[in-house]
């Protein structure tokens, strides 16, 4: 697998897209100094799956991302994009019918980060997989830094052979041999927690062995109260039917003697309704004799008015009796002076005489009627107050 090309997003000072090609043969990328030549090592190592903050010249891993300067404003990710030649399908198993293959790496300002192979979602383990055997990788020889190759002359034998068995193809192994010590360490862990499982089971199945015990004795103490409370229940219904039938029988007498009552309540139902229309008909009778007497007062009330009208005129007949007996003294006085005016007035004097006697016959009859409606209304009204006391 050979580095084909290089596209950055937002990492370091690759604000704007980065595409950079490797063609076969010798390539170098020549600038002066901050121009950003580390930084396209940075996104190679970087994009490979660099997880150290440190290797990368900088503090935390949120420094890859473009801080922003004064005319750009900082971005929120950082992506980078290498794609690897495959033409002589010497990739990792899975990954043979590639001609292609693009590993990307993408990181969030917030902290959650992304990986890709292909354009398909994938772990930092499959990155680090795909990369052993192949000389590339954080701590491939592919890959030199700068100031590393006095480090690689002053290493260790240990250092050494390390890059000695990455160059001959040995690491992949030593790494699938390291996975597998670290998968049978933890299975014996497992088996050990296996263990005291089983010893915290035995224990417990000791435990639960007294406890069906103690059931098996609870269920048979259970059932010996079922059968004593079965039997006591049967004593208590055999009693219990007695005492219903004695109240069987005592119910039976309360509803005759219910019935008798409602015979009772009826004929007082019956006495009340009678008592009730006679008290109407009273009632009637009442206001009848009220109406009589209302229209007795009435009509008394008429007569006496009609008494006080004859009075008034009576009285009137009286001052023209006196006025007439004053004219004729005058007349008399005046009798010698005029025989035929004294004539006159002993003919006037006459008629008034007559008239006179028949007011007094007109009131004498007036007297006679109102002693007689008295003597008529006085019983009615005895009567009425007795009924009304009553």
């Amino acid at each position: 697998m050979k580095l084909k090309s290089l596209e950055a997003i937002g990492f370091k000072s690759f604000v704007d897209r980065l595409f950079l090609q490797f063609p076969e043969g010798i390539t170098s990328i020549v600038g002066p100094n901050g121009c950003g030549k580390s930084n396209v090592v940075d996104a190679i190592v970087w994009g490979i799956g660099e997880r150290s903050a440190k290797h990368l010249r900088g503090r935390a891993m949120e420094d890859v991302i473009f801080g922003g300067t004064e005319g750009r404003k900082p971005l929120g990710m950082a992506e980078v994009s290498l794609t690897f030649t495959n033409e002589d399908s010497h990739s990792p198993k899975g990954y043979e019918q590639y001609s292609e293959i693009t590993v990307t790496r993408r990181f969030y300002r917030s902290g959650e980060g992304e990986y890709f192979i292909n354009k398909i979602p994938c772990r930092l383990r499959d990155v680090t997989d795909l990369f052993l055997d192949t000389g590339i990788g954080i701590n491939g020889y592919s890959i030199v830094e700068q100031g590393r190759i006095e480090t690689l002359i002053n290493a260790n034998p240990q250092e050494r052979r390390f890059l000695i068995e990455e160059a001959a193809g040995i690491a992949k192994y030593k790494e699938r041999k390291r996975l597998a010590l670290m998968k049978m360490e933890a299975s014996q862990q497992n088996l050990v927690r296996v263990q005291d499982i089983i010893s915290e089971v035995k224990r417990q199945i000791v435990t639960l062995e007294r406890q069906v015990k103690r059931a098996e004795e609870y269920k048979a103490v259970r059932k010996e109260i079922r059968e004593i409370e079965l039997r006591f229940a049967l004593h208590e219904y055999g009693e219990l039917s007695e005492k219903g039938e004695t109240s069987r029988g005592y119910l039976k007498a309360l509803r005759e003697r219910e019935a008798g009552i409602a015979a009772q309540v009826s004929q007082q139902e019956t006495s009340i309704e009678g008592m009730r229309l006679k008290g109407l008909e009273e009632e009637e009778k009442l206001q009848s004799l009220q109406q009589g007497v209302f229209d007795l007062s009435r009509n008394l009330q008429r007569l006496e008015n009609e008494m006080e009208f004859m009075r008034r005129e009576r009285e009137g007949l009286q001052k023209q009796e006196v006025q007439s007996i004053s004219e004729v003294r005058e007349a008399f006085q005046a009798w010698r002076g005029a025989h035929r005016e004294r004539r006159r007035i002993e003919q006037q004097q006459r008629s008034l005489e007559e008239e006179w006697n028949q007011t007094g016959m007109g009131l004498q009859e007036m007297d006679i009627r109102f002693s007689g409606l008295r003597g008529e209304i006085r019983p009615a009204l005895m009567n009425w107050r007795r009924q009304k006391g009553n």
